[in-house]
């Protein structure tokens, strides 16, 4: 395959270094999760290149996963 797509934390099952980039409650604010992103992109890369033998062009983190209630819990 020439050129593909996929949710790289979803990629973890194969390598759990690709959790990595997508842990909840982390990153809450864009600027971070683009700081975390390319803080950690050479390491996906030389993963993707010794597991796959492909290269990493571009990838972003998940928005974080976040519980709404539709009214509160009496406990």
């Amino acid at each position: 395959m020439d050129f593909a797509m996929m949710d790289i934390s979803k990629m973890g099952g194969d390598d759990p270094r690709f959790e990595g980039i997508d842990l909840a409650g982390l990153t809450l604010e864009q600027d971070k999760a683009r700081a975390a992103c390319n803080a950690y992109r050479q390491v996906l890369d030389r993963q993707m290149q010794k597991n796959w033998g492909s290269k990493l062009m571009a990838f972003g983190s998940s928005p974080p996963q976040v519980f709404w209630c539709a009214r509160r819990s009496t406990g």
